[in-house]
């Protein structure tokens, strides 16, 4: 059986904060599960992601990359948060 891993243990791996393993388990940017309200995530499924990742198999957003070539806006290399940031420097 695979290694189940917390929150902070993934964060430990892909050095961020555990809040952001949490955030991007609940928008399904990780593969994760909910063991009652605590999340939960797979050794090998984290470090499958991460391959697929680096292969360009899958995005950061969930999305395969022919779905994102339907898209009209390119913003596959930036975070939901960068483009906040974006859009109040344009309002600037």
């Amino acid at each position: 059986m695979d290694e189940i891993l917390e929150p902070k243990e993934v964060a430990k791996l892909l050095k961020v904060n555990h809040r952001t393993v949490v955030r991007w388990a609940e928008q399904g940017k990780l593969p994760g599960f909910k063991l009652g309200d605590l999340w939960r995530f797979r050794r090998e499924a984290i470090e499958e992601h991460i391959r697929q990742l680096e292969k360009g198999m899958t995005t950061f957003t969930g999305a395969s990359p022919e779905d994102e070539k339907t898209t009209s806006k390119d913003d596959s290399d930036t975070l939901p948060s960068d483009s906040n940031n974006q859009d109040k420097a344009d309002k600037s």
